[in-house]
């Protein structure tokens, strides 16, 4: 699960970040940030990970030509448990329990469990 969540980005966040793109890569072409455009909007890429990918490659990026998959690409994601998988993670750990958290999806009855450092360090909310 990407620890961005799902909601799409809006043509405003869009443009602000393409923005942004093309301010740092000029040599890139009009028609290469139009189609990442496209691809961002057809990918439903969210608004937290669209921020979180350009910054990342605002600030880690060494080359000087820039791909669509270089973008797209990037995403943080955590592992989503069930509760039997959970209690064999931790034992096979040496670990507790009490190292996970739960995590509802959807409204489902049965919560997910997540790493409670994975929650924190990606502020992953109680529900999804």
């Amino acid at each position: 699960m990407s620890v961005f969540g799902s909601t799409p980005a809006t043509v405003m966040q869009i443009r602000q970040s393409v923005h942004k793109l093309s301010v740092a890569f000029p040599q890139m072409s009009q028609d290469f940030f139009n189609l990442l455009v496209e691809r961002i909007v057809k990918t439903n890429m969210s608004s937290r990970r669209l921020e979180y990918a350009v910054n990342r490659v605002l600030d880690t990026f060494t080359y000087k030509q820039l791909t669509i998959a270089d973008i797209l690409s990037i995403d943080v994601r955590c592992r989503i448990l069930s509760y039997s998988e959970m209690c064999n993670e931790a034992a096979r750990r040496n670990a507790s329990t009490d190292d996970y958290a739960p995590v509802r999806i959807g409204g489902s009855d049965k919560p997910g469990w997540v790493l409670k450092v994975d929650k924190a360090r990606y502020n992953i909310p109680d529900e999804l």
